[in-house]
């Protein structure tokens, strides 16, 4: 699915560099707030619907859960928006007409990653997922005209708004949605047990980083705005990064069977190319920062100090996802969520802190030092679950 998620990043580039060129430092930092907002939504309901739905029916590609799903995605996507957009206000100066601007726009975004889901069980997963993606972008570049003309943060979710419609509008037409209250009850029944640990695995990860944006944004409003841009720019890397453990895990699932002792050395060679490509770009960011954050617009003053620390950043996460790659590729994901929790402890405590003390800045640098501390657990779970040698039987000699 790496089709899907340079798809999906490549919306939210676009989005953000927008939202950054036209907006001034403190709207941007509102902008990103509200932003991550959605992503939190978009993500919970990944892990709760979306993914397991994904799991469950698409080897059998057929569309039967169509109907639970989308009632899902409409019903969790509202209680999820009021709750994300209603911290983002709780935390930050917002108007009532920004705040309903986002929720407003954040729903139809929520469906149109819902339909994504539902291509990909009902025709071939990569072109579907892959056309999906791109009808949002298309359809949300179509959309920012809107704020160009008004230059506001309400302006730049009316216009994701418009955009997420059109592209939920083509895909509409071909399904039917009829949500059943026992229906949903019973997917939702028995699908928890895919759905709670995948959801509990993002709040241990990418949650941590949106919780810090909520903090400082109720802090300072740019420092938001810094950690968004940050973001922004180390995209590429973390998309790189992304595949490079999906690769991982398919491999491992392959050697499963075969040679499961060489999953541990493939692991190995997949963090050696995430370390060496990971210090080419903190080169390159390191070498021309001041230029880079100048793609930001307003933003780039309060940008340019969190970027090399954001690097270092994505750096550091080389270990556990290539760690997280090989227990996945073993059929152990359980032991992937155990160390992701137990690593997660320190880890949200160092962004937090980092936060409070230094900003965005603090968020990322002690965030990158609090994952390098807990290697030990990633390198734990992996040597805890090597298979077993062969036993030598000494009768044949």
């Amino acid at each position: 699915m790496v089709a899907d998620q340079a798809a999906n990043s490549l919306f939210s580039f676009l989005a953000g560099l927008a939202a950054a060129q036209i907006l001034a430092v403190e709207d941007f930092g509102l902008y990103a707030t509200l932003f991550t907002a959605y992503l939190v939504a978009r993500d919970s309901l990944r892990a709760l619907v979306f993914d397991p739905f994904l799991i469950r029916y698409a080897a059998s590609r057929t569309g039967a859960q169509t109907p639970a799903v989308l009632g899902l995605a409409a019903a969790g996507g509202v209680l999820v928006t009021v709750v994300a957009v209603g911290v983002a206000a709780a935390w930050t100066e917002l108007t009532l007409a920004t705040a309903l601007a986002a929720a407003a726009a954040v729903l139809p975004l929520l469906v149109v990653d819902g339909l994504r889901s539902i291509d990909v069980v009902q025709r071939h997963p990569e072109r579907a997922a892959a056309l999906s993606g791109l009808l949002l972008v298309g359809a949300a570049v179509c959309g920012l005209w809107i704020a160009v003309l008004w230059r506001t943060v309400a302006s730049m979710f009316i216009g994701l708004l418009a955009g997420a419609l059109v592209a939920a509008g083509s895909r509409w037409r071909r399904l039917r949605f009829e949500p059943r209250p026992s229906e949903l009850a019973r997917w939702m029944g028995a699908h928890r047990a895919v759905g709670v640990p995948i959801f509990l695995d993002y709040l241990a990860s990418a949650g941590v980083i949106s919780l810090a944006a909520f903090v400082l944004a109720s802090i300072d409003v740019e420092q938001a705005a810094a950690l968004r841009g940050a973001q922004m720019v180390a995209a590429p890397v973390i998309l790189l990064y992304v595949a490079l453990t999906q690769a991982l895990t398919a491999e491992g699932s392959r050697l499963r069977g075969t040679a499961p002792a060489a999953i541990e050395r493939f692991g190995w060679w997949i963090l050696v190319a995430m370390v060496a490509s990971g210090i080419a770009c903190l080169v390159v960011v390191a070498g021309f920062d001041s230029r880079i954050s100048q793609v930001l617009g307003d933003s780039a003053d309060v940008t340019e100090p969190v970027l090399v620390p954001m690097m270092l950043f994505t750096l550091a996460s080389a270990p556990s996802l290539a760690a997280s790659g090989v227990l996945r590729g073993r059929d152990r994901s359980d032991r992937a969520l155990v160390a992701r929790l137990w690593a997660s402890v320190p880890f949200a405590a160092a962004v937090l802190v980092g936060a409070a003390i230094d900003g965005a800045r603090g968020a990322v640098t002690w965030g990158a030092a609090a994952q390098l501390l807990t290697i030990g657990i990633w390198l734990h779970a992996v040597v805890a679950t090597r298979p077993p040698m062969p036993a030598i039987d000494g009768s044949a000699s």
